[in-house]
């Protein structure tokens, strides 16, 4: 395994290192704003953590987490699945990421087809659990609501 040379940062979140990517487009201040007021303040929280896990994982493997490969982006995605993170949690990772990687040739990385077929095989692996019957039972409802 070879270790790429890391600027050192101090640790910022994913915002400003999209704001940082904005600005670099020479849009304004306004604009940014604007464009950064798209998530809910649940999904930057989310963005957020997901950031600082995906940091603290590069740095262990040696990955550059402004510009990881495709077999690194995979790697920390399996590491997430062993871990027992569920696909759709894999995803909201993929998303997160997608907000401030980009790789050359692809709108984002979560169209790159081997992220697309990681994620079909997480769910295949670990389909989402199905609740058939109501957790809830209705007679004990309508006795509750008449009371």
């Amino acid at each position: 395994s070879h270790t790429r040379s890391r600027p050192s940062m101090v640790t910022v979140d994913c915002l400003e290192v999209e704001r940082r990517k904005l600005v670099d487009k020479h849009l304004s201040t306004k604009v940014i704003a604007t464009i950064q007021a798209a998530r809910k303040p649940s999904t930057c929280r989310i963005y957020n953590a997901t950031w600082k896990t995906f940091r603290a994982w590069c740095n262990r493997a040696g990955a550059d987490h402004m510009a990881p490969s495709l077999a690194e982006l995979l790697e920390f995605l399996q590491d997430g699945l062993d871990k027992g993170l569920a696909p759709n949690t894999l995803r909201r990772q993929v998303a997160a990421l997608a907000s401030v990687i980009t790789w050359r040739g692809y709108k984002s990385i979560s169209h790159h087809p081997r992220v697309r077929s990681f994620l079909r095989g997480a769910t295949n692996l670990r389909p989402p659990v199905v609740h058939r019957y109501p957790t809830w039972d209705l007679n004990r409802v309508l006795v509750a609501l008449t009371r």
